[in-house]
């Protein structure tokens, strides 16, 4: 095997963890926008809204992030940690929002 097959490969590599890193920082943005869609909801008083809204952030964004930062996310090993945490921090937004909305 020639060194240029091996450095090709580890482009590829490098490619593939960038790309895991990206795709879960776009996921990151999405949640904390539509976070910030709930809060504004919320003190707006428009708890019909603030609930689509979670529904919509747990089911669209919340699922898919988590899922793919537990199947996929080990390709980047360096920001893997990061998204795990965030991803678990995500989860405890959504349920103390579930639990405020409880009461409106």
């Amino acid at each position: 095997m020639s060194w240029q097959v091996i450095i090709e490969c580890i482009k590829g590599l490098q490619f593939a963890m960038e790309a895991v890193t990206f795709t879960e920082f776009i996921y990151e943005e999405a949640l904390q926008t539509g976070s910030m869609s709930i809060n504004i909801s919320m003190k707006n008083k428009n708890y019909a809204m603030a609930r689509a809204h979670l529904d919509q952030l747990e089911t669209s964004i919340y699922q898919p992030f988590r899922g793919y930062v537990d199947y996929i996310g080990w390709l980047s090993p360096y920001s893997w940690g990061a998204f795990k945490a965030y991803a678990d921090a995500a989860k405890m937004q959504i349920d103390s929002y579930k639990e405020a909305l409880k009461y409106t």
